[in-house]
């Protein structure tokens, strides 16, 4: 789908194994011009 214009968009990733560990990314974002 479109990205929307002057809006900002923030992920991060977090991964998880089978023996319930996890780890987690610092939060990135982006604004869209």
């Amino acid at each position: 789908s479109d990205l929307t214009s002057g809006t900002t968009y923030y992920w991060k990733v977090i991964a998880s194994d089978t023996r319930g560990g996890s780890a987690e990314s610092e939060t990135w974002s982006f604004t869209v011009q």
